[in-house]
């Protein structure tokens, strides 16, 4: 089924309170450069008065435990990849869909889903 997705908004949503400023290292596993990729993930929920509000809301809360996904990876001194847990926070994309969610079954079949039709920006490579 065709669709079409159009971005209402795309904003970076920080943590709700105070997190510690530090650089994690990454363990053995983590730092190999052949498991290196960017997990992009889809939720998708039915349509509310303020269901991204209460997303947002929640997201930044669930940033304090959580801290350093709202970080930025970098390559350290001694050329180790790390987490610099900065509080940047974690894009946020609001969009809305030109279908139901019944009609494409709930994306059960996530395979069939272009991701470019969600996916609203490029992230920024930060190692090869």
């Amino acid at each position: 089924m065709e669709f079409s997705v159009t971005r209402i908004s795309r904003k970076l949503v920080a943590a709700s309170g105070p997190t510690p400023s530090v650089v994690l290292e990454l363990s053995v596993v983590d730092r190999l450069p052949v498991l290196r990729c960017n997990a992009r993930t889809l939720h998708v929920f039915k349509h509310g008065p303020a269901a991204a509000k209460v997303m947002r809301e929640a997201l930044s809360k669930a940033l304090i435990p959580y801290y350093p996904l709202a970080g930025r990876l970098h390559i350290s001194d001694q050329n180790e990849l790390v987490i610099a847990c900065s509080g940047e926070g974690i894009w946020f994309v609001e969009a809305s869909a030109d279908c139901t969610l019944d009609a494409v079954n709930y994306f059960d079949d996530a395979l069939s889903i272009l991701m470019r039709n969600f996916c609203l920006f490029h992230l920024k490579k930060v190692m090869a």
